[in-house]
């Protein structure tokens, strides 16, 4: 399942499979947080997530074929800020500290040093897997999508919404809410207990991406839907 590499803190190095440009930027950007990190007596540790996809693999936007008619622009915008949280979360590494068992001495680190870190080591160490605040977005992403349905009278593809909430019903209940109750649950299991929640979420952010991105043509750049540029 998971590929903890044993020679962690040391450097990474990339392999010859999928994007290698790609796969490069993003083990430069690891290794150059391990180095911030020594610095500022933290060792970061990166375990590779059983199921991880590249940005360059993901779909740029939500298909529009998804929605029976016209959707309130505001709540299009919401639900694009949402798709990509859940890109961000399946593109994202599992990261480890010095604090695995001391969540207030990592916020005691973080409010100390986090803004001492370069800003595409900062992008990076805040994509951490293990950041509960990470997990639940992907809850919020689906909270959207119900009031989108409410609001617009059916406006979101039957079959669409069926088969994302058969989707979420694989939502660990752990992570199937956000009130310090749960929180604090998180924060207390081993980094193994989180690892086994945060790989049955990622088989459900993966069904959701598949579910509603709109297919990629060979070359096609990134894109997003297009949005009023006046939109608030």
């Amino acid at each position: 399942m998971l590929r903890p590499d044993t020679n962690f803190p040391q450097p990474v190095t990339a392999d010859n499979s999928g994007n290698f440009e790609e796969e490069k930027k993003e083990l430069e950007i690891q290794n150059k947080l391990i180095e911030e990190g020594k610095k500022y007596d933290n060792d970061f540790r990166f375990i590779e997530p059983a199921i991880k996809l590249k940005k360059s693999e993901l779909p740029g936007r939500i298909n529009p074929k998804v929605f029976d008619g016209e959707i309130n622009p505001n709540y299009l915008k919401s639900l694009e800020a949402g798709f990509k949280d859940l890109k961000n979360f399946i593109s994202a590494p599992l990261i480890e500290d010095s604090f695995t068992d001391n969540h207030a001495a990592r916020r005691e680190w973080e409010d100390k040093h986090l803004n001492s870190l370069s800003p595409e080591t900062q992008e990076c160490y805040n994509s951490n897997r293990f950041r509960f605040s990470n997990a639940l977005q992907i809850v919020s992403f689906l909270e959207i999508l119900h009031l989108v349905e409410k609001d617009s009278g059916g406006k979101v593809d039957s079959e669409v919404l069926n088969s994302l909430e058969d989707a979420a019903t694989k939502i660990p209940e752990l992570i199937n809410g956000n009130s310090r109750e749960y929180n604090s649950q998180y924060i207390n299991l081993s980094d193994e207990e989180k690892i086994v929640a945060l790989e049955d979420l990622a088989l459900v952010v993966e069904k959701f991406i598949k579910i509603l991105g709109e297919p990629k043509k060979v070359n096609e750049p990134e894109k997003e839907l297009e949005l009023e540029k006046d939109l608030v």
